[in-house]
């Protein structure tokens, strides 16, 4: 039991300062406080929890483990899917109608027939995936030559689509694509 001035006085509860200059709280009893009164009491005592990242490292470091590793594996996966990805498309229309996705770096990520003969065309060729788009659009020529669908018509239309932000150096590189395929036409014809 302790001796206390009565300082504050709440619902259940009374805040009193002791002659060792110590703030306890108490329980009120079933009689009339006043602030400033001197009554014995006994203090309760408050139980405080420590949390301290510190003493849980050892549970944390496996979970910060994973989180780290789970972010480099998709930062560094990041690139390789823009280079999956299409980034404009080329088409090629004679009878057989090829479409071509080609990624930033002009290299060929799809190829797609639109029709039965398109899609014929497309299927005798091999090793295209990441090849450079005037590398693989020679080959569908050649092809397209040798299944004997240039011998009717001289026209091959070639249209490309590149996104509204394209860069300066995108539209060099197409345009000197399609120099190349046209000196390619010229000459095999």
């Amino acid at each position: 039991m302790k001796k206390g001035i009565v300082m504050q006085i709440d619902d259940g509860f009374l805040t009193l300062l002791t002659p060792e200059g110590e703030f306890l709280r108490a329980k009120k009893q079933d009689q009339a406080y006043s602030v400033g009164e001197e009554i014995l009491f006994f203090p309760i005592e408050i139980k405080t929890i420590k949390f301290s990242l510190f003493s849980r490292a050892n549970l944390l470091k496996p979970l910060l483990i994973a989180a780290a590793a789970f972010f480099i594996f998709i930062a560094s996966a990041f690139p390789l899917y823009q280079n999956n990805k299409a980034y404009a498309y080329m088409s090629i229309d004679v009878n057989p109608s090829i479409e071509l996705g080609v990624n930033k770096k002009l290299q060929v990520v799809e190829i797609t027939g639109f029709n039965k003969e398109g899609k014929e065309v497309i299927s005798h060729l091999k090793g295209w995936k990441k090849k450079d788009v005037s590398t693989v659009t020679a080959k569908i020529i050649d092809e397209i030559k040798a299944e004997g669908y240039l011998e009717n018509k001289k026209q091959i239309v070639i249209s490309t689509v590149v996104p509204e932000q394209s860069e300066v150096k995108l539209e060099k590189s197409w345009k000197a694509i399609c120099k190349k395929l046209n000196r390619l036409l010229l000459i095999s014809n």
